[in-house]
């Protein structure tokens, strides 16, 4: 049973998608899909409505950063190094690779999964820090190198919450200035009112 999530859910991904790729990774093909509310791939949806077409396999690549993180780094001592090591190697792969690819349809989805990347792996840098012990030293090392790594992680929080405000504010003003346009009597559109001088 301890098999069925890491392995078997991975496959199953890969051979749904994999099955339908000439469709999934073709913009017309998908375009009509939509269009007809998923008549053929209406299953897949969920997997591959968030990413652009030529990323409809990235949904599986997520599957797997997951398990590598939360599982795979498992597998060493707690007492070691080691798993914070090879948790920053395997972020560290996966920031450029979301750098590269920026897979998702909305460009703002993309640089929140960037940076919530980055932000992970400064949790493990922390990690590897505080398991190494760099400073070696109980005093006054010891105490900056602790602000330094709370303010680094606090600062990505708190850009991203920045980012999201951002981004929601700006949702709000269209909508606004959509309602402002469609306000006139009777549901048409506002004409400009023609003074006369006589």
């Amino acid at each position: 049973m301890i098999f069925v999530y890491p392995i078997g859910i991975p496959l199953m991904y890969a051979s749904l998608l994999f099955s339908k790729r000439e469709i999934l990774r073709n913009e017309l093909e998908m375009g009509e899909e939509s269009a007809h509310g998923y008549p053929k791939l209406g299953y897949l949806k969920f997997l591959v409505d968030a990413y652009k077409p030529q990323y409809y396999y990235f949904e599986l690549v997520e599957t797997v950063r997951r398990l590598l993180l939360a599982s795979f780094i498992g597998i060493f001592p707690a007492n070691s190094s080691n798993s914070a090591t090879v948790g920053l190697l395997i972020c560290f792969f996966f920031n450029w690779l979301f750098v590269e690819t920026k897979p998702f349809k909305n460009d703002e989805n993309s640089q929140q999964c960037i940076n919530l990347s980055h932000l992970i792996t400064l949790l493990f840098l922390a990690a590897l820090i505080v398991k190494v012990d760099v400073t070696n030293e109980n005093g006054l090392s010891n105490k900056i190198l602790s602000w330094i790594l709370i303010c680094v992680l606090g600062a990505v929080p708190a850009l991203m919450a920045a980012q999201s405000t951002r981004i929601f504010m700006s949702k709000v003003n269209k909508l606004m200035f959509k309602k402002n346009q469609n306000s006139a009597p009777f549901g048409g559109p506002v004409k400009k009112s023609k003074i006369s001088t006589e």
